[in-house]
């Protein structure tokens, strides 16, 4: 069986003053950097950034999905378990690609030293969906454990480590939530090498993209589709694998946020005699559907029907869009889109 990775844009890092980083030292994984502690759904697939691994690139032709690929791993360990029997040692891996821009984000020339700016492995890897025996939060008595897996618990904490060359890197912290999805854009770091342009993954049903301009709108009343990743919660398909057949999740499991940008009436007016010209309302609809996609690792498909704003009027989309999407869960990233009447 093939793996389906799209070929589309890499992660941009999005912290200035990123510089020299310690030898295989994950510096980013998905859309949080540094110290800040990235939270993840099990299953989830999500890309970590080190400086540049001087690996070839890579991806993944079959299921289960490697530890390993280019001599390159990603260790994990779980913190505040009390039993982790099952839980896999290393993450699934997709895919890895190096990434050389030649320059910084202010258009200057790299530096003689190593900057993740100018070149950085992006590791593209699943968080596993197995389950552990970990203390209840709101138990202050001792944790009673079943015999063996599969454990009910998300695991508190999760240790990961690059390990490459024959070198271990420093430990990465991540939080694991059930159900944190991530809705997808073409910008999402999970499909490797960068493409030209920047655009929503949504689509009409005949499948091709919803715009973020006017060329090619949603309609109030079409059903379109939105993917996302981070769906699947504790006892989705074993780790590194994909299902044969379209597995279908309960509708409401999650609510679709639609936010429209609208006209106002005529001022007020900013500083330096600028109108303003729009303000926001927000509408929240269930899904039509919302499944696993088969021979995809971790992608989830949820087709909802566009709703009418609320004020009924609608801005020309530009190049932006007048309308965003979002999940009801706070980790669910954005896209923009193009709605019209």
């Amino acid at each position: 069986m093939t793996i389906h990775i799209p070929r589309l844009a890499v992660l941009a890092i999005a912290v200035s003053g990123i510089v020299a980083r310690g030898q295989n030292q994950i510096v980013s994984g998905g859309f949080t950097y540094g110290p800040t502690l990235l939270a993840v759904a099990p299953g989830e697939i999500l890309t970590l950034v080190t400086p540049a691994l001087n690996v070839p690139d890579a991806a993944a032709t079959t299921l289960p999905l490697p530890a390993s690929l280019s001599g390159v791993s990603v260790s994990v360990r779980v913190i505040g378990a009390t039993e982790t029997t099952g839980y896999p040692a290393s993450l699934p891996i997709l895919s890895i690609y190096t990434q050389n821009t030649g320059q910084l984000p202010n258009g200057a020339e790299c530096p003689g030293t190593p900057n993740v700016y100018c070149s950085s492995t992006q590791i593209t890897v699943e968080i596993p969906t197995e389950g552990v025996c970990a203390p209840s939060p709101l138990s202050h008595g001792p944790t009673v454990c079943p015999a063996g897996p599969p454990f009910p618990n998300l695991p508190p904490l999760l240790l990961l480590n690059v390990v490459a060359n024959g070198v271990t890197g420093p430990d990465f912290t991540v939080k694991v939530f059930e159900g944190a999805p991530r809705l997808l854009s073409s910008c999402d770091s999970i499909f490797g090498p960068p493409s030209s342009t920047c655009h929503s993954l949504v689509n009409h049903a005949d499948g091709s993209l919803v715009t973020a301009t006017d060329s090619s709108p949603a309609k109030v009343g079409e059903t379109i589709t939105v993917w996302a990743v981070g769906l699947e919660g504790l006892g989705g398909p074993p780790s590194g694998t994909a299902p044969a057949t379209t597995v279908e999740l309960l509708a409401s499991d999650g609510s679709v946020v639609f936010t429209y940008n609208y006209p106002v009436p005529a001022g007020p007016f900013l500083p330096g005699g600028i109108q303003s010209v729009a303000a926001v309302s927000q509408t929240i609809v269930d899904p039509e559907w919302v499944g696993l996609i088969p021979g995809y690792v971790g992608l989830y498909q949820i087709n909802v029907t566009v709703p009418a704003a609320p004020a009924q009027s609608y801005l020309a989309c530009g190049s932006v869009g007048n309308a965003s999407i979002t999940f009801t869960n706070l980790n669910s990233g954005l896209v923009s889109l193009c709605v019209q009447p």
